[in-house]
């Protein structure tokens, strides 16, 4: 099912998808009138989801370290602060990501919804530790979409 999903779904940097998976309005909408195989089914499918979405982001963040790692071994201009805090921030984003699965999987996805906008928040910082830092500019890094008029986390 995991390539299915992939396929089908916009990458994950568009925070709409995360806020989405994670929203009660389909399974209150789903719930109104529906079996209780409908809606277990239902639940299950949007766990699948869930599970899927989260390891495409830690995916993703670990690529984007991958790389920032590679060319920080070539830069001269590294800032020990920046790149403690970077380490910082994605080990704290590794930590959440990892919890938060494990809450998805044993709670479903709508009971983990405080965590989610951590970890998005999570990820936001690092996408804008990576782009400020000297080197970023030699690093392809695209984690999460800037969208101006619409904010996942509070």
């Amino acid at each position: 099912m995991s390539g299915e999903v992939t396929e089908r779904w916009p990458r994950f940097h568009q925070p709409e998808l995360g806020a989405q998976i994670f929203s009660s309005e389909d399974l209150d909408f789903v719930a109104q009138g529906s079996s209780s195989k409908l809606l277990r089914s239902f639940r299950e499918e949007r766990a699948a989801l869930a599970l899927e979405w989260l390891e495409q982001v830690r995916d993703e963040i670990g690529r984007s370290m991958g790389e920032h790692v590679r060319a920080a071994r070539v830069s001269r201009g590294l800032r020990t602060v920046d790149e403690l805090k970077l380490a910082l921030e994605f080990a704290l984003f590794q930590l959440s990501n990892r919890v938060l699965y494990c809450a998805v999987w044993l709670h479903g996805p709508l009971a983990a919804g405080n965590l989610v906008k951590y970890s998005t928040r999570l990820a936001a910082e690092l996408k804008g530790l990576l782009q400020n830092l000297p080197l970023a500019g030699s690093v392809a890094v695209e984690i999460i979409k800037d969208d101006s008029k619409r904010s996942v986390v509070s």
